[in-house]
């Protein structure tokens, strides 16, 4: 199963997400969040994770990327762009937009839980789902919808922007269960 880890903010988090054996990071790019990181420092974090993880970058729309994008493997956005390696986070499927993977964002990055609509466990192994995801409950979720992957990253803190390394392991090893 495909598990992001989003809201890296230095070299420490990473080499816990490689570890713990996350298939990917994210990196976010929208200055308005906690996790900000500017061109400098995501360019910085992405050459150190590159080759031992897959890294994304995260924004609302591409206009925030801009000059930084090829330094991702993946570009996930809140707005339809035309790119190859777009990851289209939102909450419904926008006809006729190329992407790579859809996630089904239940919170726009509040960290809320909320139940996916029925139409979500229909296409459920084409789906990352994030949103309010922690140690709690991600076991269920990812038994009930089987989501092609799972993404967190305030369930995987001790404060905003700074990530615990137990409970990294611990949403892994969690994740891990709900597929068994």
């Amino acid at each position: 199963m495909f598990v992001k880890v989003c809201g890296m903010t230095s070299f420490e988090h990473i080499d816990w997400a490689v570890e713990a054996g996350y298939s990917a990071v994210g990196i976010v790019m929208h200055a308005e969040s906690p996790r900000y990181c500017d061109v400098d420092k995501a360019r910085s974090l992405a050459d150190y994770a590159r080759g031992s993880i897959a890294v994304v970058g995260v924004a609302l729309g591409i206009e925030e990327l801009l000059g930084i994008e090829p330094s991702f493997d993946f570009v996930q956005l809140y707005r339809p762009a035309d790119i190859d390696n777009l990851i289209f986070a939102g909450d419904s499927i926008p006809a006729g937009l190329r992407m790579r993977r859809f996630m089904y964002d239940m919170s726009r990055g509040a960290g809320r839980f909320e139940r996916p609509p029925d139409w979500v466990r229909e296409r459920s192994g084409e789906i990352i789902l994030s949103g309010g995801l922690g140690c709690a409950n991600v076991r269920e979720v990812v038994r009930e919808y089987m989501p092609f992957g799972v993404d967190v990253s305030s369930g995987v803190e001790s404060s905003p922007g700074q990530k615990d390394r137990k409970l990294m392991m611990d949403f892994i090893e969690e994740v891990r269960n709900g597929t068994c």
